[in-house]
Formats: structure tokens, sequence, C-alpha cells
């Protein structure tokens, strides 16, 4: 019963964050030219890391300092309705913009213009499915690299927040691809980590992860701004975040169906043996290194028209 409450309450709030998350991105496009887009997402992603990072470092240390309690379940709680509060705040400050008039190319709006006005728009239709492909290959493990690291590895809570909060921190697309060939590889690496290696290679490939990662998040969030149209922009952008999150539902089911099936099992590769999370873990260092050339093969093609 509860594993189908939370489904349902996930569900709506995905549902909900889907109507609601074009508007705002529609709303606040206006205040993000192209001459600040790069500069804005680097230090607001640097100073959401940094101080998401640190507060979710700080509850994993109180969190593990209880394991084995009762009280743990209490905190955790605790800690969610301070989340909460914290979303209200969120959305009071998401208001707060001038709200401009939006530019339609059609007097009468259409949930089907949603679908169909980014066909007419090949450079944008064509920047969704490379970054779709992108997130296919890279949310895999989404939902089991946690599992793998603690029950596997045996790193806690607080070490897997340690090192996230360390750093996380030419054209959008040939910097994109240039990330990828360096990022790629890190994941193949981390297919090797184990429980008598991960205190030197884990830390270094996670602390060059989120090195590479403050370029790969910037462009990522620039992404839908680059070939985004100035008329119906509610429209392309419900349609970039559909297909987007579309393609990390399906990675995501992906990745579980393959550990499914290993049901445990391991695979021996030049005489390593490797589990299910590290395969995947391989499979997607290898497809951002393939995402990476295919940035790089479309870059010239999908520079915008006023640059």
């Amino acid at each position: 019963g509860r594993v189908i409450g939370f489904t349902l309450l996930v569900t709506m709030s995905s549902a909900i964050s889907a109507i609601i998350d074009p508007g705002y991105s529609a709303w606040h496009s206006t205040f993000l030219p192209n001459e600040i887009r790069a500069d804005y997402f680097t230090l607001s992603s640097g100073i959401n890391s940094f101080l998401t990072q640190g507060i979710v470092l700080v509850l994993s240390l109180i969190t593990d300092s209880f394991a084995g309690s009762p009280q743990q379940l209490v905190i955790i709680t605790g800690f969610r309705y301070a989340a909460l509060v914290v979303g209200i705040l969120h959305v009071v400050a998401l208001a707060i913009p001038k709200e401009y008039e939006y530019v339609r190319s059609k007097s009468k709006i259409k949930i089907s213009d949603i679908f169909t006005l980014p066909f007419q728009n090949k450079k944008f239709l064509l920047t969704v499915l490379l970054v779709a492909f992108y997130y296919i290959g890279s949310s895999l493990t989404n939902a089991s690299i946690n599992i793998f690291l603690l029950q596997d590895v045996g790193i806690s809570y607080s070490e897997i927040n340690l090192i996230n909060a360390v750093l996380k921190k030419h054209s959008w697309f040939k910097t994109f691809a240039f990330v990828m060939f360096l990022q790629g590889p890190t994941y193949l690496m981390y297919a090797f980590v184990t429980p008598e290696n991960y205190t030197w290679l884990w830390f270094g490939i996670r602390l060059l992860q989120h090195v590479l990662g403050v370029a790969a998040n910037t462009v990522l969030a620039s992404m839908l701004y680059v070939n985004l149209p100035k008329q119906d922009q509610t429209n392309y952008i419900s349609f970039y975040n559909i297909f987007v999150h579309t393609s990390i539902f399906l990675s995501m089911m992906l990745g579980t169906f393959f550990l499914s099936g290993m049901d445990g099992n391991v695979l021996n590769i030049f005489n390593f043996e490797m589990a299910g999370v590290p395969i995947l873990l391989a499979v997607t260092g290898i497809a951002q290194i393939i995402a990476g050339g295919l940035f790089l093969k479309f870059n010239k093609t999908l520079i915008p028209d006023d640059i």
C-alpha cells in the first residue's frame, strides 16, 4: 500500500510539474539572453550545488548518527517537512520577476501544438533529440547506483554526499562534445570500482566527474534556449520537457529490466567479474562518448541563425 501510495504521489507531482514548469521557463527566458546565459547557469548551478550538497552532507551525517535507531525515521520525516517549507518559498521566489506578454503564432491555443509545432523547427527538434540521446545513455543507473555503492562497495551516505559536495560544480554543442569525450571514460573506470579500491579510485573518479559536471550542467541547462523560437515558447518548452523526461524514464526502465534479468549474476570480462550496475556504468560511458561524437557532428548544423 505504501509503495502504491508513494507511486501515485510521485506521479501526481511529476504531472503537476510537467504542466507548470514550461510556463516558468517561458516566463523567465526573457531575462536570459545568449550573452549572459552561460554566466548565469554557471553561477546559479555553483551556488545551488554548494548550498544543496552542503545541506545534504550535514543531514547525511545527522541521519547516519541515528543508524539502527527508531529515531532515524523521525529525523528523516522532519527533514522532509522542512523541505516542503523550502519548496513553498521557492515557488514564491519564482513568481517575483515581471511577466511580459508571450508571442504566439496563433490566436487560438491548442494542446496538440505542443507535439506539432516543434516538428516545424528542425534545429530545435534535432537539439531535443541529441539531448534525449544523452539522457537515455546517462540515466541507466539512476535508480541503482546508490544501492550498488552502499551495499556492494560499502560506502556510507556521508561518504557519498561528501564527494558530491566537493565540487558539484566555442559553441554549446562543441563544448558539450568535448566534455562527453572526457566524462565518458570516467564512467568506464567507474565500472571497475570495488571494495578494495574505492577509497582512491571512486574518490578520484567522482572528483573528476564533478569538475566536468560544471561544464556539462551549464551546457545542458542552456540547451533548451539555444534554438528556442521567439514564438510559442510554452509549446516548445513543454515538448522539450516531455521528450527529455520520457527519455530519462525509458533509460531507468531499461536499466531496471537489465538488472532484473541479470538476477545477481556476473559477467567475466578480462578476468574481472562485473555485476549488473558496473556493466550499466560501462554502457553509460560508451553512450556519452557516442553522444559527444553526435554533438560534434551536428555542431555547424545547429548553430543558431542569429549568431
